[in-house]
């Protein structure tokens, strides 16, 4: 065989083998030189073992313009090369094919086209702008580039034409939950709402095209990405907070000076900024998510934070309504139960388009203080327990025990005051707290829950002290007290039910009051509702942070100020915001929580107008 001979061949055997490349020859070529007698060798391998240098024969046979190279139809020579349009065209629909199957715009290394692709397109927005000019990427893609000024500009004329919305955030990157992108939609549909969207980073496995590509199932709803007022006093904010940060109203306190603050993040907290007394604090809040719990990634040193940021994730939003003086509004939190459903004052809202009424709601009002009552506040209260048909009831600081209060201790001129404006009677006292609760007991099916507070608790370190020895007007309740304080009962319970109005009620009802022991810890809706808040872990004071470790979830009292600490809620007060005692800047707040039967619970706000009426949702 001479040269031109092999020549014939060695190409009619690359045409027969889908024209293998220079490298699968030279492993071939080795394995017939080395594996000799077990190796079929073709005959051009053995033409070319004969030549006093095998390797570099065989690499000159592919070397550009060779005999051999000429023919290749994937060789760009003038004949076969394909034009520009038809890389391009090539390029933009793998580029497709890729946002179809993965619902992104690729960077350019993951794309695999045969061609350079950065000659024809410097970057992966200029190649995504060049695909939507050809195909319509809608239903699978969504990110920023809808993010410009004439869209915000849309969104706020469309904000001005609602006076409730549903707001939450959307993880960048991640699926959206769709039972609750259900029960959302089925809610505003239902209420006339309108669903707003904060996108939100996960910055560990954040994707260099585009800062926010998001589930594109969430296309029907409205986004936001610049400061977006709802009302004179409560804003969204466009701040960037990292989707796995631990506490992600930390530090933005500066950020509501002129009014409450929403910002986009998959957990639910609430904070108050203090304010003087005529001003009402200023909210901070978190979101909670549409988006599935996943925080999954390869990097070794994210996996702690990953982990807790699945702990704390909350597929939740927060509901506002505006009233129509566009200054006063209200807000509560919304969580998705175990099939997406969400609950929100008493109906459960399915992503089946069906609304059910709950009629097992527990509410856990704000600390009662009977004797420093916001009437209206708690007549606002008796119309939610009668309008949502509320079941339980749980109670704090019943009784404020001002009479025989440690704080007042040898303070002539305070007492002269209290005795001027209140009462100096533990009896009275505990008298009017009687009557409240009668009248709380019977608009409810269920029962009254009494937690152990921190102010019930002065009346024991009134007689632990003797002071009543010179108390004239409490002296004889309290030796009464201080006997059965010895015999082993519970000196508020038992001023309670023995000495007021209270022993009058029949057994049935009687029964229905339940007052919760120092060593009692009570459950409902898996909710732990028996920790006033004053308490905390080996004798130190008590704090959410400290229940968040401690309860899986948990509603507690104490502070007077409505706030969420992950899995830990508080409630407000009901007394009067600015009592005599309460000095400086305050956060005071008459908030309660709502327990629905699957757990989920809503901090409510009662709220008064310039005409100092009081209202705890939109008032229609």
């Amino acid at each position: 065989m001479n040269y031109q001979e092999f020549i014939t061949e060695f190409k009619k055997w690359r045409v027969e083998n889908n024209y293998p490349k220079r490298d699968f020859c030279r492993e071939l070529l080795r394995r017939c030189r080395d594996d000799e007698g077990t190796v079929i060798v073709p005959s051009v391998f053995a033409y070319i073992l004969k030549q006093p240098k095998p390797a570099m024969f065989l690499d000159s046979l592919f070397k550009k313009d060779s005999d051999i190279t000429s023919n290749d139809p994937r060789n760009n020579t003038e004949s076969s090369k394909p034009s520009d349009d038809d890389i391009r065209n090539t390029i933009l629909n793998c580029t497709f094919e890729y946002i179809k199957a993965n619902n992104r715009v690729p960077e350019l290394r993951e794309l695999n086209t045969g061609y350079n692709i950065k000659k024809y397109y410097s970057s992966e927005k200029e190649l995504f702008e060049a695909v939507k000019e050809i195909y319509d990427v809608s239903e699978y893609v969504l990110n920023e580039s809808i993010f410009t000024s004439e869209y915000h500009d849309e969104l706020v004329k469309e904000v001005k034409k609602y006076k409730r919305f549903v707001i939450t955030s959307a993880v960048v990157g991640k699926k959206c939950s769709k039972q609750f992108l259900g029960a959302i939609k089925n809610y505003c549909n239902r209420n006339n709402a309108l669903c707003l969207i904060l996108p939100c980073q996960d910055v560990y496995s954040r994707n260099k095209t585009f800062n926010y590509q998001m589930d594109p199932e969430l296309k029907d709803f409205k986004f936001v990405y610049n400061d977006l007022y709802l009302c004179d006093n409560l804003y969204i904010s466009n701040i960037r907070v990292s989707a796995k940060m631990i506490n992600p109203n930390h530090g933005l306190s500066m950020m509501s000076v002129d009014a409450s603050t929403i910002i986009g993040n998959p957990k639910q907290d609430l904070t108050y900024v203090g304010n003087a007394f005529e001003k009402r604090p200023r909210a901070i809040m978190s979101t909670g998510a549409i988006t599935e719990n996943d925080y999954s990634s390869d990097l070794y040193l994210s996996d702690r934070i990953n982990r807790i940021s699945e702990l704390n994730h909350i597929e939740g939003a927060i509901v506002v309504e505006v009233q129509d003086d566009n200054k006063v509004f209200h807000f509560r939190q919304i969580q998705a139960g175990p099939h997406g459903e969400i609950d929100d004052l008493g109906k459960t809202y399915s992503q089946t388009d069906h609304c059910f009424t709950d009629n097992q709601l527990c509410l856990v009002m704000g600390d009662c203080h009977f004797t420093e009552l916001q009437e209206q506040v708690f007549e606002e209260h008796k119309k939610l327990i009668k309008e949502l048909d509320v079941q339980d009831i749980v109670l704090h600081d019943v009784i404020s025990a001002g009479s025989i209060s440690h704080h007042n201790n040898n303070k002539f001129l305070s007492k002269a005051i209290i005795g001027q404006e209140a009462t100096l009677s533990l009896q009275e006292e505990a008298d009017i707290c009687a009557d409240k609760i009668i009248e709380l007991l019977h608009l409810i099916r269920g029962n009254i829950y009494i937690v152990r507070s921190n102010h019930h608790e002065h009346i024991l370190k009134f007689l632990d002290e003797g002071r009543y020895i010179n108390d004239p007007i409490n002296k004889r309740l309290a030796l009464e007290l201080a006997m059965k304080v010895m015999d082993g009962d519970d000196a508020f319970k038992y001023l309670m039910m023995a000495k007021t109005d209270l022993r009058y009620l029949n057994q049935e009802d009687m029964d229905r009051i339940i007052f919760l022991n120092k060593m009692e810890n009570k459950e409902i809706y898996g909710v732990t509702i028996s920790n006033h808040g004053h308490l905390g872990s080996g004798g130190s004071r008590g704090n959410l942070q400290t229940y968040h470790k401690a309860f899986e979830k948990s509603v507690s009292g104490h502070s007077h100020v409505g706030q969420i600490f992950k899995s830990a809620y508080c409630v407000g007060t009901m007394s009067i915001l600015n009592p005599k005692y309460v000095d400086g800047l305050s956060a005071w707040t008459h908030t309660s929580c709502l327990i629905s039967r699957c757990g989920n619970r809503q901090l409510i706000n009662f709220i008064d107008n310039k005409n100092g009426k009081y209202t705890w949702r939109l008032d229609n």
